[in-house]
């Protein structure tokens, strides 16, 4: 309901869940909240933090548990450090979305990028969930 009262006043909304809720472990709709996206034509992101590792059947997080199409989803978020066994984190959405944030999110402007053995470490551990 705050949504639909809060929606026009604004020229773009951001709604975000997440795969899994840490504390009680709690897993959203992933449908609903597309619907939600959808119908207040806002953007949608996801943290999977807790989920990508954990569920689905090959542990590609929230998206393959719930059969929901992940480009119905416009930001997917994530930690390296969890299930993927590194550090660092992901953002991943459309080619125009990576290229914006490559180009002004301060972590990629005054950051470096991960290091070889990180990525490996990151990469390993998706592929033994395959």
């Amino acid at each position: 309901r705050l949504l639909a009262e809060e929606r026009l006043k604004h020229r773009r909304a951001l709604v975000v869940v997440e795969g899994v809720y840490s504390v009680d472990g709690d897993v959203p709709d992933l449908a609903a909240a597309v619907e939600v996206k959808r119908r207040h034509r806002a953007f949608l992101m996801v943290d999977e933090a807790h989920s990508i590792g954990v569920l689905g059947a090959t542990g590609r997080g929230i998206a393959e548990e719930q059969g929901v199409p992940p480009a119905a989803v416009d930001i997917w978020m994530g930690t390296l450090s969890k299930a993927l066994c590194s550090v660092g984190g992901y953002i991943a959405g459309s080619a125009p979305l990576v290229q914006l944030l490559k180009y002004s999110a301060p972590g990629f402007v005054f950051s470096v990028g991960i290091s070889p053995a990180n990525a490996a470490a990151a990469l390993a551990a998706l592929r033994m969930l395959e």
